[in-house]
């Protein structure tokens, strides 16, 4: 028996031909997708506040500390960069806790709420990471030069280093998970176009 060399190209045809039925979903299963989705924004916010006053609360109290005026400075810009962070996840991720429309295009408006939060999250680094990255280095260099008087030089240059070099993965474990729940939700939307509405 004589056996036939397939390419690449022509197997990609032969299962781009495959004929696929759509999967038929009620709107009440629909409504319980969304409603889901709803769900754990709402508790994705609501951690994210109570991470936000976790860390303020005690910032605020550090930053109230007589070691220098830039000392103070420096706290208040990474409040308000903490602020600004907060108040753009939730601003941003209002759309996606409103009301499901009637029982028509419900796969469209679900499919609409993924790609809003999957764009929110490719760029979270622009207006989440970002606008904290001044204070938290402010405060740093103000930290040094307050312990540079006091400790051994090279204690210090130690500390910064290891200071830096945790900012440095807490925020690139940041972006990594934020564009990996990106990329789980763009598999979320792709798998929404087998879906049809019954």
């Amino acid at each position: 028996m004589e056996q036939k060399v397939v390419s690449v190209q022509e197997l990609q045809a032969l299962w781009q031909r495959v004929p696929t039925t759509p999967v038929v979903i009620s709107p009440l299963e629909m409504r319980t997708k969304i409603e889901g989705f709803r769900g754990h924004i709402r508790r994705r916010n609501v951690k994210e506040l109570i991470t936000w006053l976790i860390a303020g609360v005690p910032l605020c109290w550090i930053g109230s500390w007589p070691i220098s005026l830039l000392w103070h400075v420096s706290c208040a810009v990474l409040l308000l960069g903490c602020a600004f962070a907060a108040v753009s996840l939730f601003r941003r991720s209002g759309p996606l806790v409103r009301d499901a429309p009637p029982a028509a295009a419900l796969v469209q408006f679900h499919r609409a709420q993924l790609e809003h939060e999957r764009d929110m999250l490719r760029g979270m680094w622009r207006w989440y990471v970002l606008p904290v990255m001044p204070g938290i280095a402010l405060v740093a260099y103000a930290a040094g030069r307050f312990i540079w008087a006091r400790l051994p030089h090279m204690t210090v240059i130690l500390g910064g280093c290891c200071l830096f070099l945790a900012a440095a993965l807490v925020t690139l474990w940041t972006i990594v998970v934020q564009l990996t729940w990106a990329a789980r939700l763009q598999r979320r939307i792709e798998d929404l176009d087998r879906y049809r509405e019954a």
